[in-house]
């Protein structure tokens, strides 16, 4: 892969279009991107991070940057890098003084400064930090990457509260959509409990910052009350059982009254039965016809039953239930 890219991409070598090869690039992104998700070998993630700073290499000359001023691609790659570190005088031991000072730099400084790290360089760095906030072993690893997690949030929502429809809006969103919730949904059903609460960290904090802006996330807006004592994502996994059972039953109460409300609701098929009958009746009326028409009732919608948390098959605060109740 190392010396294949640099054929295809390599202004100097290929005699692909310029076009085509932004094309290309933006392919290979994505690919190697996801790969740091999937792939735990500690040789495959350093190969992955060498052909990330090829990459970012490349993507400098596409665009023609001259100046001594790192691309954003090549923070990301930088970042990536270092959160991947390995010592080099302990075998098969991670470097965590380096690792540290990555991540140091990644929330403190880069996540808020679009022309070192933009919309598109966040793809590789986000796969990474998923990754490492399921390390249930490194608390100073998981912690961070959290961390980093909540800062593209906040990102997301600067980026949508300044101009939904701008260019890093839509890519913020589609990495937000694609890449964090579906990580999130996956992850509250771990069976590392430390694991399932930094995502559900990173899920009250996406609620609470981009539930306007996500149709996914706007109905959980309801469980993100401002008293921690009455708040869903606080006190779902709360060390206190007896607060976990009523954070649940708080929620049963909340789902029961939206399907109550749903229920009442009538019907496109009950509006257009009532209408249709209307015209019928003012029909007979101006015709002087006094027949009387069999009356049809409206359709009523089934109510569904509230869900009731008494089964011998699941607890009602496991994470089966919770990641099937907040992710149908």
């Amino acid at each position: 892969m190392l010396r294949f890219i640099p054929l295809v991409i390599d202004p100097s070598v290929s005699a692909i279009a310029k076009d085509e090869q932004q094309h290309l690039l933006a392919g290979y992104l994505n690919s190697i991107s996801s790969s740091f998700g999937r792939l735990r070998l500690d040789s495959a993630r350093a190969t992955l991070s060498r052909i990330l700073s090829t990459l970012a290499k490349f993507d400098r000359q596409l665009q023609g940057v001259t100046t001594s001023e790192p691309t954003p691609l090549e923070s990301a790659a930088w970042v990536v890098e270092e959160i991947n570190a390995y010592s080099t005088q302990r075998l098969n031991e991670p470097d965590h003084e380096r690792r540290l000072v990555a991540f140091g730099r990644l929330n403190d400084e880069l996540w808020n400064q679009p022309a070192l790290l933009d919309a598109h360089a966040w793809i590789p760095v986000l796969h990474n930090l998923v990754y490492f906030a399921q390390d249930q072993e490194e608390l100073a690893t998981r912690s961070n990457a959290s961390f980093g997690l909540a800062r593209f949030i906040t990102r997301t929502a600067q980026a949508f509260n300044a101009d939904p429809q701008s260019a890093e809006a839509q890519v913020m969103g589609r990495s937000m959509q694609s890449i964090l919730l579906p990580s999130i949904k996956h992850m509250l059903a771990s069976k590392h409990e430390v694991v399932q609460m930094e995502f559900l960290g990173a899920l009250r904090r996406a609620v609470h910052e981009c539930g306007d802006f996500f149709d996914q996330l706007r109905d959980l807006k309801a469980l993100d009350t401002p008293d921690e004592e009455a708040n869903f994502f606080y006190n779902i996994l709360h060390i206190q059982t007896h607060r976990r059972t009523r954070a649940m039953r708080r929620f049963r109460d909340l789902v029961a009254k939206n399907v109550y409300i749903q229920s009442q609701m009538p019907t496109d098929d009950a509006m257009d039965v009532d209408e249709d009958s209307a015209s019928d009746s003012d029909d007979d009326e101006s015709k002087g016809v006094a027949e009387k028409k069999p009356s049809t009732s409206r359709s009523k919608t089934p109510a569904i039953q509230p869900l009731v948390f008494n089964s011998e098959q699941a607890s009602p605060i496991s994470p089966a239930n919770i990641r099937a109740l907040i992710f149908p």
